[in-house]
């Protein structure tokens, strides 16, 4: 019993560090987004805001004091100040009682998306995967090291060493872990999960704020993370435990497609077909060909995947303006800054495809304005993402040729 009363406080501890930390987003969101204060995306999106806020703010001041623990408590401690000052200086600007006027279709949409989530979550909780059963991987060693104050997290193999990784995910994980005192495993599955309600809400939040009907709304938070279909309900499993010398060959788990028979007779054997993607190391194998289902538990690719959705928002709104807008240019740089922490190629993606928004803009109507604009926002980005390291972080232990090499020779 008194194990299920640690677990409570430490539950209830965390859901109080949240809201010190969300609270003061959700006042920004509303300030460098005034004209949708009172819409349902200001909730997502100041989510996203609290996000970004702590990742940074734990990551920088992290390698800063070389301890994550102190790292934390100063980042609480911070926006700690700000909660005090803003429930005593700007109540009015809060704004916190529009969301219980909006509660039936919050409320809707939520279930919606838990719904949709339990597949995931089983996958999540059903073994290790991925990189969790890597033994160079940091998933299941970070939120440990994290919780013993050792920051940026070290290589498994080389402890003086900070991994070259993207290991955002990681602060998240080993946050829940420090503060609940759950098992690494658990955590990762509550951060992994949250991420994947958190991404389905912004989706649909967004989509309903530029009218889009709320059934089409709704299925457009399932498009974006479950794109590939449903194949997972009809796909049979193959289970093999002795390696991988033991899967079946490549022409078995896969279909060509037979030109003499109808594609409802292809289609029907690409059903019954086994496949090929792995579970994890062991050679279990297991049917969620979607690809971003099936990349989700890649942690790296659960945070990417958010911090893109928040960083593109704050892009839409920064270019939706038609005057000049620094706090949305400064806020779209440590957006779009921090993605490289969480997933380094939706980081690259993310931010070449918003240079080159800004450069056809540019080009369209040239101007000094703009000009500056995009070249800070590229310089900005670029100093952010490398200040923030992980896969990012360069020197002479790391070697040269390749982004995961570790050392020459």
């Amino acid at each position: 019993m008194s194990e299920f009363f640690q677990l409570l406080a430490g539950l209830l501890f965390l859901g109080f560090l949240i809201a010190i930390v969300w609270l003061p987003a959700w006042w920004l969101a509303g300030r460098v987004d005034p004209d949708r204060s009172s819409s349902l995306i200001r909730l997502p999106f100041s989510a996203g805001l609290a996000l970004t806020g702590y990742i940074t703010g734990i990551n920088l001041l992290g390698k800063l004091l070389d301890n994550s623990i102190h790292a934390v408590f100063v980042t609480v401690g911070l926006n700690l100040l700000v909660c005090v000052f803003l429930l005593y200086k700007k109540r009015a600007e809060l704004g916190i009682a529009h969301l219980w006027a909006v509660r039936q279709l919050l409320l809707t949409v939520l279930l919606v998306a838990i719904v949709l989530s339990l597949p995931q979550w089983y996958q999540a909780v059903s073994g290790n995967r991925w990189d969790e059963v890597a033994s160079s991987s940091i998933h299941l060693t970070a939120p440990n090291q994290f919780a013993e104050g050792m920051f940026p997290p070290r290589h498994n193999a080389f402890p003086d060493i900070s991994i070259k990784y993207h290991y955002g995910f990681a602060i998240l994980s080993g946050t829940v872990h420090w503060v609940t005192g759950i098992s690494s495993n658990v955590s990762i599955d509550i951060v992994s999960t949250g991420l994947w309600l958190f991404t389905f809400l912004f989706t649909v939040f967004w989509l309903l704020q530029i009218g889009i009907t709320k059934i089409a709304a709704i299925w457009g938070g399932f498009a974006v993370l479950l794109g590939g279909g449903l194949s997972w309900l009809y796909l049979p499993w193959l289970q093999i435990y002795k390696g991988f010398q033991k899967v079946p060959s490549q022409s078995l788990l896969t279909h060509s497609y037979d030109i003499e028979s109808s594609w409802v007779s292809n289609l029907l054997t690409v059903m019954r077909s086994q496949n090929i993607y792995l579970r994890n190391a062991d050679g279990d194998i297991f049917p969620l060909p979607f690809d971003i289902a099936i990349s989700y538990q890649q942690h790296a690719v659960a945070l990417g995947l958010a911090l893109t959705l928040v960083a593109a928002y704050v892009f839409w709104l920064w270019q939706s303006k038609k005057e000049v807008a620094p706090r949305l240019l400064i806020l779209s740089i440590f957006c779009f800054g921090l993605i490289f922490l969480g997933h380094a190629v939706f980081g690259a993606m993310a931010s070449i495809s918003a240079a080159l928004v800004l450069l056809m803009l540019w080009l369209r109507r040239p101007s000094k304005v703009r000009f500056v604009q995009g070249a800070v926002f590229t310089l900005g980005v670029t100093i952010l993402a490398f200040g923030h390291g992980g896969m990012m972080s360069t020197g002479p232990e790391y070697g040269a040729g390749t982004l995961l090499k570790l050392r020459d020779g």
